[in-house]
């Protein structure tokens, strides 16, 4: 049997909202993947399996899995265009979904604990499994950015 390290993991809370979002929709999850997720939302609360939650975190910030039963909407993923381009103070310029992902990810902590953009990681989410929703997302983008006084207003 596979031993198994239980420790205290920090675990963010995108990490444990998408974790949730994915155990409680109806996606085909293997059993490994479905203990991951789950060891994941264990995690943000305390001591949980680590080498499942690490490799869960390295498995969400790739592409995200497809539903069991066929959306009817348009589904273009990661690499979706935002509908307009925002371009920061500080440099940066965000075209795609992917693009803002990135920046959220690979920014300071800060970015992942304040309730804006938590509310925009769930967009950004939503759009990329739902094209229509790439507007909202948009918007969630410029509005965090605002917040923070690093968006480039035209």
């Amino acid at each position: 049997m596979l031993q198994r390290h239980n420790r205290e993991v920090l675990v963010p809370l995108w990490a444990r909202n998408r974790a949730l979002h994915y155990l409680a929709g109806s996606y085909e999850l293997s059993d490994e993947l479905r203990h991951q997720l789950t060891q994941v939302v264990y995690g943000y609360a305390g001591r949980c399996d680590e080498d499942a939650v690490r490799k869960c975190l390295a498995w969400m910030r790739g592409e995200p899995i497809k539903p069991m039963d066929a959306k009817r909407v348009e589904r273009l993923g990661w690499t979706a265009k935002l509908t307009r381009t925002i371009i920061l103070k500080d440099g940066p310029i965000l075209h795609t979904l992917a693009d803002v992902r990135a920046f959220i990810l690979n920014g300071p902590e800060h970015i992942q604990e304040c309730q804006a953009w938590q509310h925009t990681a769930q967009l950004l989410l939503d759009a990329a499994e739902d094209a229509g929703r790439i507007e909202d997302a948009t918007r969630q983008v410029e509005f965090a950015l605002f917040l923070e006084e690093r968006l480039v207003l035209k």
